[in-house]
């Protein structure tokens, strides 16, 4: 359960409690999620409370970093109000002013970390030289891109799954970016499968997409071994297998007009 609901009484914390705080945690959050830097009212979670003046918004960007880092080390329900707010250097009441609970809070988290999952991804088939990049190579630079964040932001995707059964639809933004990532897989795959003679190469990408995603969040939730999340040997072996379910070529990728591409 969430540590308050709408129209209860705040958390009871002395407030010299919540002033003092130690300000290098807050520090090492800010530098670890560079990419937090968002604004409420950019947010499509219910609950949060938009921000208006300057110090509102460094409040709100605060507490995001601040809570990104303590749910890498802490179980979610063990974590407090009062110790995040104590952590960015606010007050308990500044944390309801922006979240109505510790729910939307999470959920907040979430959808910050899921829009970080697809940029990731969307950012390197972007770059110049992607285009001209062998099937393999291709998915061993995207596979990495969105493992990245994955394992930067686990805890937090494990809480997640943990709260899901107790919060109808929280998974919802981590999984439309699973969808998003899986769409780029097809944008950047399938013309290349097709143009070889592939029947259906999206419904092959899919579920090569999803034996992935599978594997990454049992490693995440379960640890069985012997692949763990942060060692390279998960990424490794994610690329050797999709590049085997989908039979993909080593060598150059350059397209030619009207034929979709060829291997140089």
């Amino acid at each position: 359960m969430s540590e308050r609901v709408a129209g209860t009484a705040q958390e009871t914390v002395p407030r010299e409690q919540v002033a003092s705080k130690p300000r290098a945690v807050a520090g090492k959050a800010a530098k670890k999620n560079r990419h937090a830097d968002r604004e409420a009212s950019s947010l499509e979670t219910k609950g949060v409370t938009p921000t208006q003046q300057a110090r509102s918004k460094a409040t709100f960007q605060a507490l995001i970093q601040t809570g990104m880092q303590v749910i890498e080390s802490k179980e979610f329900q063990a974590i407090k109000i009062a110790e995040i707010a104590r952590a960015a250097d606010v007050s308990v009441g500044a944390f309801y002013d922006r979240f109505q609970n510790k729910d939307v809070f999470l959920a907040a988290l979430q959808e910050i970390v899921a829009e970080n999952i697809e940029a990731s991804v969307r950012r390197v088939t972007e770059g110049e030289n992607f285009a001209s990049l062998g099937d393999i190579d291709a998915v061993a630079m995207m596979v990495k891109a969105w493992l990245q964040p994955v394992r930067e932001h686990s805890g937090l995707i494990k809480a997640t799954l943990g709260h899901v059964s107790a919060q109808p639809g929280a998974w919802s933004p981590l999984r439309r970016a699973g969808r998003r990532v899986a769409d780029i897989f097809v944008d950047v795959l399938g013309p290349r499968l097709l143009a070889r003679g592939r029947k259906a190469p999206e419904s092959e990408i899919r579920i090569a997409m999803q034996f992935v995603f599978g594997l990454v969040v049992n490693s995440i939730m379960n640890d069985p071994g012997p692949l763990a999340l942060h060692k390279d040997a998960m990424r490794q072996n994610i690329v050797k297998h999709l590049s085997r379910f989908l039979d993909l070529e080593v060598g150059r990728h350059r397209k030619r007009a009207g034929n979709g591409g060829r291997r140089e």
